[in-house]
């Protein structure tokens, strides 16, 4: 086993190594350049709270291309449903006025459903955490954020009417 000195020297170079080739693994894949960095560097700091898990035996490469690509495959998901939020004709609207009806929608909402957007949308928390605060199913969770989205969708359209 290693002391810490070592494991955070190996961590290190191990990071080094890899970092150039993570950022092109994820620029090649996630259409945001400005969001590339941040997902490298969480893929890093997961790894680095994984550490004690890593079998320094194997090839670090794939180990962290996987903790990347949960993190890339998150980040694309939440940014899809994001983008449902405000999925409205946009050459018809003006920007400033689609997010104006979306901050006066969002302030409509109570109780569990304003708890679950902004847990979701806001504070970028998984299914399974939101699940457990609201003692629901996950799958109850996404049904509920599926019907408060088109809620949402629809107070946006009458609003800007």
């Amino acid at each position: 086993m290693e002391t810490t000195l070592e494991s955070t020297a190996t961590f290190e170079h191990l990071v080094r190594t890899h970092e150039g080739r993570l950022r092109s693994f994820l620029a090649a894949r996630h259409p945001d350049a400005a969001r590339v960095d941040d997902l490298a560097q969480e893929a890093f700091i997961v790894a680095l709270r994984k550490f004690g898990e890593y079998d320094p035996s194997r090839d670090f490469w794939p180990w962290i291309k996987a903790i990347a690509l949960n993190l890339l495959r998150n980040d694309l998901r939440r940014s899809r449903e994001t983008a449902e939020l405000v999925d409205i004709e946009a050459d018809e609207l003006g920007e400033g006025d689609t997010v104006d009806a979306l901050r006066l929608c969002l302030k409509e909402l109570d109780g569990a459903a304003a708890r679950m957007v902004e847990a979701r949308y806001r504070d970028g928390h998984e299914i399974e955490t939101i699940a457990a605060s609201e003692d629901r199913s996950p799958k109850a969770v996404v049904v509920a954020l599926v019907r408060i989205r088109q809620l949402l969708r629809e107070c946006i359209e009458r609003r800007l009417r």
